[in-house]
């Protein structure tokens, strides 16, 4: 019976150690939470967009408030905003050790920073993501 050889993980993955004994920036964990959270965010703006898009077929009496014409354009104008938006997130979630991952999150943390309520945390992320251990890991 042979022993089984060490057991790699796929560099491209979240979360993957690398041979070289480098150690994976806080920065990097703490983005990709950050892009999971915002895809799912954005998933669910679909899902708004969708309700808005069916709604009317289940109980057109109680869709007076909104025209059907209304309802249409609501419901496509979020379905389509939040499907854009949330798959760079994916992207970058998926994107592994890649140059322009690092590039593409600094990107999509800007981009975030319009929005007041994501300040808070898009800030420090920033700040964390511009760090120099981050952008050598990303080989950037």
């Amino acid at each position: 019976m042979t022993q089984p050889g060490p057991i790699y993980i796929p560099p491209d993955l979240p979360g993957a150690e690398f041979p070289t004994g480098e150690a994976r920036p806080e920065a990097v964990f703490y983005f990709r939470l950050y892009a999971a959270a915002m895809a799912v965010l954005h998933g669910g703006l679909c899902l708004v967009g969708i309700f808005f898009l069916v709604s009317p077929l289940f109980n057109p009496r109680a869709a007076g408030s909104i025209q059907p014409t209304e309802g249409l354009i609501v419901g496509l104008l979020y379905l389509g905003w939040g499907g854009l938006v949330a798959i760079p997130y994916v992207i970058a979630f998926f994107g592994g050790r890649r140059r322009w991952v690092h590039t593409l999150g600094t990107v999509m943390i800007v981009v975030t920073m319009m929005s007041v309520c994501c300040l808070p945390v898009a800030i420090p992320l920033l700040i964390q993501w511009q760090k120099p251990e981050t952008r050598r890991w990303f080989e950037a």
